[in-house]
């Protein structure tokens, strides 16, 4: 997991998280999903 600014320029950081091996589309592929902060977060 690694913080990753403000991505979508709403005034709220936002957080990259990478999952090894998560996606079946090919040996040793992965994925990586993006976590939009808001209010409360």
């Amino acid at each position: 997991m690694a913080g990753a600014g403000d991505l979508n320029a709403d005034g709220f950081d936002d957080v990259i998280i990478g999952a090894p091996s998560d996606f079946e589309a090919a040996p040793y592929a992965g994925a990586a999903y993006i976590m939009y902060g808001g209010p409360g977060f």
